[in-house]
């Protein structure tokens, strides 16, 4: 048995990242432990040096204040929630859904008018919500459910206040009497989402960018 990978060029490598969010937005309220931790080592440091100048007030004035930078900015971290790690949440229930064929949850998560497209003609597209979940009790289900799957990082940009992109690489593995090749098939998506006010973010149309072994779109990024 061999990869389906291995048939071709994957493509995984040409698909183009989304946009990082802003350093000082991600590192305070989306990922703030390395500030927190690079706050506390200063304050440490601080302290250490000052106490060997043999100004022991400053030094514990140096880390107090060290630590409570810490503690705000851990703080702010864990109680703010950013649109950005909402979608990477609706993401991940978004596949999770999927690939257990729980059409009945997943229903929630689209639109009625969700679509989803490939760059590979032959597999056609899908157009509405109600056609999407046929086709995913169909073909995920019935004909081909999966063993497993692994969801890679999220990457997520905020392009308005109703509309956003998120993009995953998922891996999926059949089960062994429905296999063709051996291990797991991996792809990349995009998902465009929109939402009403301050509703829900739901999916309105997903893109499958690469697939491997069938390359990538080429005019993905342009």
């Amino acid at each position: 048995m061999f990869q389906l990978a291995q048939i071709g060029s994957s493509g995984a490598e040409t698909v183009p990242r989304l946009g990082d969010p802003p350093a000082l937005a991600y590192y305070i309220l989306e990922n703030p432990w390395p500030l927190s931790i690079g706050l506390v080592i200063c304050g440490i440091v601080a302290m250490l040096v000052l106490q060997r100048r043999g100004q022991a007030r400053e030094g514990k004035a140096a880390i107090t204040a060290a630590l409570l930078l810490a503690t705000l900015v851990a703080g702010l971290g864990l109680g703010i929630t950013t649109q950005r790690e909402i979608l990477r949440s609706r993401t991940r229930e978004l596949v999770g859904l999927t690939a257990a064929a729980k059409t009945t949850e997943l229903r929630d998560l689209l639109t009625e008018q969700t679509r989803i497209g490939t760059f590979m003609t032959y597999f056609g597209g899908v157009r509405g919500r109600e056609e999407v979940l046929t086709s995913v009790r169909k073909y995920l289900g019935d004909q081909f459910p999966l063993e497993s799957h692994e969801i890679g990082p999220v990457q997520a940009v905020v392009d308005g206040p109703n509309m956003a992109r998120t993009q995953v690489r998922v891996w999926v593995k059949l089960h062994k009497d429905q296999q063709m090749y051996g291990g797991s098939i991996g792809a990349w998506f995009r998902i465009d989402w929109t939402r009403e006010g301050d509703g829900p973010w739901r999916a309105a149309a997903i893109s499958i960018m690469q697939i491997d072994g069938a390359g990538a779109n080429p005019d993905f990024g342009r």
